[in-house]
C-alpha cells in the first residue's frame, strides 16, 4: 500500500521498541521478526506513537533536520513503505 501525505499511521500495538543510544530496535512480537534503526529512522518512529501522516512528519524532519524537503519526503515514502511491508505500521480507516 502506497502511503498517501495525509494517511494516517502509527506503530502497530504488536511491535516493542527498545533504543539503544541514538539507534533503535523494533521487534515485531507477531512474527519475532527485529529491524535496526538509524537516528532518523528512530525520529520517525518516536514521532508515529499515535497517529501522524506522512505530511506531519515531513514537517518535522524539516524543521528539526538540516534536510531538502523532495529528498524528505522520498526517505519518508521509503521508510514508511519498509515499516507497512514488515507489518510494523497501523493505518487509521479515518
Amino acid at each position: 500500500m502506497k502511503i498517501e501525505g495525509d494517511t494516517k499511521i502509527k506503530i502497530s500495538k504488536e511491535v516493542a521498541i527498545s533504543k539503544i543510544g541514538e539507534e533503535a530496535v523494533l521487534l515485531n512480537l507477531k512474527t519475532g521478526k527485529y529491524f535496526q534503526l538509524n537516528e532518523e529512522a528512530v525520529f520517525a518512529i518516536e514521532n508515529m506513537r499515535s497517529f501522524s501522516s506522512l505530511n506531519q512528519l515531513q514537517k518535522l524532519f524539516i524543521n528539526t533536520f538540516d534536510v531538502d524537503e523532495k529528498k524528505c519526503r522520498e526517505d519518508l515514502s521509503i521508510l514508511l513503505d519498509f515499516l507497512i511491508e514488515k507489518e510494523l505500521l497501523s493505518i487509521s480507516e479515518n
